[in-house]
C-alpha cells in the first residue's frame, strides 16, 4: 500500500473515531450548552484574529469596540470581567509577541500626567490592602480597574505616528456610528414590536430610554453625542474628497444621541456644535453652503424621527 492510500485510511479511521465520540456525547452527555461553547471559542479565534489583522489598527479596533459595550459581562475566577478586560488581555499578548519579533518596541516618555496616574493606581492598591475591612476583596476591584487604565499606556505604544493616530479616529468613529445605529434599531424595534433589546424601561419615570450596548442611557447618549461633534469637526475642518461620509455619521450619532433622550446631552450638544463652528470659522474652514447642507439634511432627520419621540 502506497503511502498516499495510508494517508487516506488513516484520515479516514480519525474522521470516523471522531464522528463515533461525538455521537456518544451527544446521546450521553447534557450538551445543553455546547452551542455557547462553539460561540465563545470561535468569537476567541475571531477576536485573536482581528488583533493580529493589520497591526496596530486591528489592536485599536478591538480596544475601542469592547470600550463601547460594558453590558457584555461575565463571572471569571470570581471576578466581574467585561469584554473589554479580555480585548486588554489579547492587545497586551499581542503586543509581547510583536515585541519578542522586534517588530515593536513598548517603550514610551513618561509624562506628569503619566506620574499622576500611576500614583492613582498604586495608591489605590495601598488603600485597597490597608484600609479596607475586606482586602481580598478591595484588591480585586482594584485590580480590575488597573486593568481597565491599562488601554491608556497602550495607546501610548501602539499610536507612534501621525498617520497610525488617523486612523485609530477612524476606528473609534466607525465603532461610534455603529453603536449609533444599533441605538437606533433598538429604539424602533422597541416603538414597533414592543422589544427591550437595548431599553432601559421607564429610565425617566414613564419614559423609556436607548441604552444600547453601553451600560446605562445616559452613557448611551453621551458617547454618540460626542461622536457626533467629532463627526461635525471634521466635516467643518477636512479637505479631503470623503468629507460627505463625516456629514452622514453626523447625522446617524446626532440621531441617536436624540432618541438617548438624556436631558444634559440634549442641552450640551448644541452649545458644543456651536463651539465647533465658531472654531472653524475662526480658522477659516467655514464653509456657509457645505454647513446649511448639513443642518438642513440634520433637520430633517430629527423632524422625520420627532413624532416617534413624542409617543415615547
Amino acid at each position: 500500500m502506497t503511502s498516499t492510500a495510508q494517508t487516506r485510511w488513516l484520515h479516514t479511521f480519525l474522521i470516523t473515531g471522531e464522528m463515533l465520540v461525538l455521537g456518544w456525547l451527544v446521546a450521553t452527555e447534557d450538551l445543553s450548552r455546547i452551542g455557547f461553547l462553539l460561540a465563545g471559542v470561535i468569537g476567541a479565534i475571531a477576536l485573536v484574529a482581528i488583533v493580529h489583522s493589520r497591526f496596530p489598527v486591528g489592536a485599536l479596533g478591538v480596544l475601542v469596540a469592547s470600550a463601547a459595550m460594558p453590558r457584555f459581562a461575565g463571572t471569571l475566577l470570581g471576578l466581574h470581567v467585561r469584554a473589554e478586560h479580555v480585548a486588554i488581555g489579547l492587545v497586551v499578548l499581542m503586543v509581547a509577541v510583536e515585541a519578542s519579533r522586534r517588530h515593536l518596541q513598548p517603550r514610551f516618555e513618561l509624562k506628569t500626567f503619566d506620574y499622576f496616574l500611576i500614583a492613582y493606581i498604586a495608591l489605590n492598591f495601598m488603600t485597597s490592602a490597608v484600609t479596607s475591612p475586606e482586602p481580598h476583596m478591595t484588591l480585586r476591584w482594584a485590580a480590575l480597574a488597573a486593568l481597565a487604565m491599562v488601554p491608556y499606556f497602550l495607546m501610548r505604544i501602539l499610536v507612534r505616528t501621525e498617520g497610525t493616530l488617523y486612523k485609530a479616529l477612524h476606528v473609534m468613529l466607525c465603532v461610534g456610528l455603529a453603536e449609533a445605529v444599533y441605538g437606533i434599531i433598538c429604539f424602533l424595534s422597541h416603538l414597533a414590536f414592543g422589544t427591550n433589546l437595548g431599553i432601559e424601561l421607564e429610565q425617566y419615570g414613564f419614559t423609556s430610554g436607548t441604552y444600547g450596548t453601553q451600560y446605562e442611557t445616559n452613557l448611551f447618549g453621551s458617547y454618540t453625542a460626542c461622536c457626533a461633534i467629532m463627526f461635525l469637526a471634521l466635516f467643518v475642518l477636512s479637505d479631503r474628497p470623503g468629507r460627505r461620509w463625516y456629514g452622514w455619521g453626523f447625522a446617524i450619532t446626532l440621531v441617536a444621541a436624540i432618541v438617548s433622550l438624556t436631558r444634559s446631552v440634549l442641552a450640551a450638544l448644541p452649545v458644543a456644535a456651536l463651539l465647533v463652528l465658531w472654531m472653524a470659522r475662526g480658522r477659516g474652514h467655514f464653509r456657509l453652503r457645505a454647513v446649511v447642507q448639513l443642518i438642513v439634511g440634520a433637520s430633517l432627520l430629527l423632524l422625520l424621527f420627532s413624532p416617534l419621540l413624542v409617543d415615547v
